[in-house]
């Protein structure tokens, strides 16, 4: 029934902004598909199982994350920002290493949501663009990611962060307050800070 998905992301870390993505994410195919069979790649299996009701092996358990993605109809890399060497390219070589698994073993991949780029690394570059253009349906979460795609020769569609998504309960109507996280960023300066500043301040 098609019903098996393998999930891969910066998932474990306690990041709240990809915990956000990966709980969305789950909701909507527990509310899509009839009891979908999910297994999530995480450094923290055991917490990742229990907060989300599904399986979960660890991230860098290699044997463990061969098998699910031989067993999976379908892997969904993202979403966040995994496809970059800005950071790490060992992170970069690890999420495409995931993604040429599953094609090895036949499976249909979903790019959900990702930022794609910066790629300094011309040849990483060249290895990404051959392995997203193979993908069944890519989604990219900002317009830089669509035209890096589109110079590429590969179709996607631009979707909102899938954080926006989430469904939370509002206790106090009166409440008004927001709240931002913010995390070091090359491109995070005094001036983006501050235009961010004033946009909040108008509302």
């Amino acid at each position: 029934m098609n019903n098996k998905f393998c999930i891969s992301g910066y998932y474990g870390f306690d990041n709240f902004g990809d915990e956000v993505i990966l709980k969305v994410l789950i909701e909507n195919l527990k509310k899509f598909k009839c009891q979908p069979e999910i297994t999530v790649f995480s450094v923290n299996p055991e917490k990742t199982s229990k907060l989300y009701n599904v399986k979960s092996v660890h991230s860098f358990k290699y044997f463990e994350v061969i098998n699910s993605l031989f067993r999976t109809d379908y892997l969904i890399s993202g979403g966040g920002s995994l496809l970059q060497d800005s950071t790490s390219i060992k992170s970069i070589i690890y999420y495409l290493g995931v993604i040429f698994l599953a094609y090895l073993f036949n499976k249909k991949v979903l790019i959900f949501a990702q930022g794609i780029g910066s790629i300094h690394n011309k040849i990483i570059a060249k290895i990404t663009a051959s392995l997203l253009k193979k993908a069944q349906y890519i989604t990219v979460r900002d317009e830089n990611s669509l035209k890096l795609l589109q110079q590429w020769g590969i179709k996607a569609s631009l979707c909102n962060d899938p954080a926006w998504n989430i469904e939370v309960e509002v206790c106090d109507n009166s409440i008004s307050d927001i709240g931002i996280q913010l995390r070091p960023w090359a491109s995070l300066s005094d001036s983006v800070l501050f235009e961010l500043e004033q946009v909040v301040n108008k509302y």
